[in-house]
């Protein structure tokens, strides 16, 4: 498998949308949905922007005015759900090709007569301890 990680500088990226009519002038980008991104059969990609005035200074809060807090606390709200939403579609699609991937363990490791390996495998355990209780009683 081969993945290559790129990184592109936001206010390219900016430009790069704003030139092709996704975001409007006063618009700035949040967040883009990942696991639409990543999917192939997504179509489109669900991005977050906002239209209001970006923070100058996002760790000063104690300069913000109560709006600009309630402003950044909105966007933030945001993009907690956005991220909650894309981690479970994740976890969800990992647990899935897990159990699927134990599932074929399972069925591709088969003895010549056809039994699956865990089945044999407990069968094999249950005779050995009969017989060594035979053998020491």
């Amino acid at each position: 498998m081969k993945l290559i990680r790129y990184s592109i500088r936001k206010d390219d990226l900016h430009q790069l949308l704003h030139a092709i009519g996704v975001l409007q002038k006063n618009e700035h980008l949040l967040a883009v949905n990942n696991a639409d991104l990543a999917d192939q059969g997504h179509e489109a990609v669900l991005i977050t922007v906002s239209a209001e005035q970006k923070h100058s200074t996002l760790g000063d809060h104690e300069n913000w005015t109560d709006e600009e807090i309630q402003q950044r606390f909105a966007e933030l709200r945001i993009l907690e759900d956005s991220a909650t939403q894309q981690l479970r579609g994740v976890m969800a699609e990992l647990e899935a090709l897990q159990r699927e991937r134990e599932r074929r363990s399972m069925d591709s490791d088969r003895s010549d007569d056809g039994i699956p390996g865990a089945v044999e495998k407990n069968i094999r355990d249950q005779l050995r301890g009969l017989l060594g209780e035979d053998r020491g009683g």
